[in-house]
């Protein structure tokens, strides 16, 4: 579900301190990939899998976790120059996969091939951001891998998981998203849009 920032921002209860927000970077997915997956997961009958609302659909660049509120402005300006000194992003499809990789699986992933301009994004965004703020690095100097989560379970099927052809997913802009757990799930709300160089 993705909502105004601007509609949101003021809609917070009184605190004490600083308000976090959980934040992550991110490339949108187009709505013919995203109508694609929902055909797919139609199809799927695992009753296990807790699967994501199509809308929430996207593949994280990098996730900042819990952030003070006072940081976003700061980081802001810093990404878009970083971002518009890079060219647009096209990831090609892999596969289907249970992940993440050589750990215990709890996700199926719509994943994209590992390739260098998204690497070299994500090192960017890092570095970049890393003047303003920690986070936790989850890679552990691992290739980042490319990907859409599809659905997240506590035991993996044991049903072959099918497979599917995907276009290629391109993109001139990413966007920087605040998640936030309701009772009907994640919202994901909109708080900048990233332009790449044309």
């Amino acid at each position: 579900i993705l909502l105004p920032y601007s509609l949101r921002r003021h809609a917070t209860f009184p605190r004490i301190g600083e308000m976090k927000r959980r934040i992550f970077l991110a490339l949108p997915v187009s709505p013919k990939i995203r109508e694609s997956l929902t055909h797919y997961i139609g199809s799927i009958s695992e009753p296990n899998y807790k699967w994501v609302n199509p809308q929430n659909y996207h593949v994280t660049i990098t996730f900042f976790g819990e952030q003070e509120e006072s940081v976003i402005p700061k980081i802001v300006p810093l990404l878009h120059k970083t971002i518009l000194a890079l060219p647009p992003i096209e990831l090609t499809f892999n596969r289907i996969a249970s992940a993440p990789p050589e750990k215990i699986p709890t996700m199926l992933w719509a994943q994209y091939h590992s390739q260098q301009p998204f690497s070299e994004l994500v090192t960017q965004v890092e570095e970049t951001t890393a003047q303003i703020m920690t986070y936790p690095d989850k890679r552990e100097g691992q290739t980042p891998i490319p990907h859409i989560t599809l659905a997240r379970f506590k035991h993996l099927s044991s049903s072959l998981i099918p497979q599917i052809s995907l276009d290629p997913l391109k993109s001139t802009s990413c966007v920087l998203y605040e998640s936030e757990k309701t009772e009907s799930g994640h919202t994901y709300t909109i708080l900048e849009e990233f332009s790449f160089a044309l």
